[in-house]
């Protein structure tokens, strides 16, 4: 369960799916036999379903596109379309263009952001209670164990139940000395019923208010469950808006669906903050590596 949770939820489902449906346009288009449209037809309807439960962040207008040209492909096929073989062949190209420039605009949500911290910087941290954990008294977070393994200063302005919107007081704690800061946040507002348009609210002024000359800001996409996208459109439409570098999300389903990593399959245990220091690790660069 645990890896097919990570694959769902990773982006790795998105990237499946539309092989599977690239896959289908071309059994729809070369086939002539009976299991080869069986195939097509099968193919399709799987990457379908794939790309539903990721919940890939595209835009609807992305969505509509990309669904308007698979289907004029797909009826092009037809052998009472045949003829047209000119027209045919255009649609054709243009899905498959289509869906491979889809693919690589989402390969480089996947690819992991280096993050350089200059002599004499701190790292901030602004979490829920991924970061902060729950009810574990003396319990190394993930913060104080990656400021010992690189030997960088990390403050750790993290809260339990933190959300978009209230961790404006947790982003006041932040110093100038902290030129990189880490954005942790969002899970409570997704799982919380807190609506998208308020959690973009929250997250546009907590951002606003923590940008600054020279600081740079690293935010961890959400995993989001199927028919949630609109929360990750918000983090990637700010992140835009704000020079904000992005973690994928694979990052942290890595982490929380490892074995032992968690207390209730969501919090960390001490061995899941030992694998978030780690993670977070691999992507610092300082003066001293």
């Amino acid at each position: 369960m645990r890896h097919l949770l990570y694959f769902v939820a990773s982006g790795l489902a998105f990237h499946a799916g539309a092989i599977l449906i690239v896959l289908a346009l071309f059994f729809a288009r070369l086939g002539h036999c009976n299991w080869q449209k069986i195939v097509a037809r099968l193919t399709f309807v799987f990457g379908v379903i794939l790309i539903f439960v990721s919940a890939t962040p595209l835009s609807l207008l992305a969505y509509v596109g990309l669904a308007s040209i698979t289907i004029l492909a797909w009826v092009s096929s037809f052998e009472q379309f045949r003829t047209f073989r000119s027209v045919g062949r255009s649609l054709f190209v243009a899905a498959l263009v289509a869906w491979f420039l889809v693919i690589g605009s989402e390969y480089n949500y996947q690819r992991l952001p280096v993050i350089n911290i200059l002599p004499g910087a701190e790292f901030g941290v602004v979490g829920d209670s991924i970061t902060a954990g729950i009810d574990q008294p003396g319990l190394d977070r993930w913060p104080q164990i990656l400021a010992k393994r690189r030997s960088i200063l990390v403050s750790d302005h993290s809260r339990a139940g933190a959300t978009a919107k209230s961790a404006a007081s947790l982003a006041a704690q932040v110093t100038p000395a902290e030129q990189v800061v880490l954005l942790e946040i969002g899970g409570n507002d997704l799982l919380g019923g807190t609506s998208s348009r308020e959690f973009e609210s929250g997250l546009d002024a907590l951002i606003a208010s923590l940008k600054m000359p020279g600081r740079r800001l690293i935010m961890m996409e959400l995993p989001l469950p199927p028919t949630f996208n609109s929360y990750g459109l918000v983090q990637r439409r700010l992140a835009r808006k704000h020079g904000v570098i992005l973690v994928p999300k694979r990052v942290l389903m890595s982490v929380i669906q490892g074995e032992g990593a968690t207390v209730d399959d969501l919090h960390l245990s001490a061995l899941g903050h030992e694998r978030m220091a780690d993670a977070i690790s691999r992507m610092i660069t300082s003066a001293s590596d």
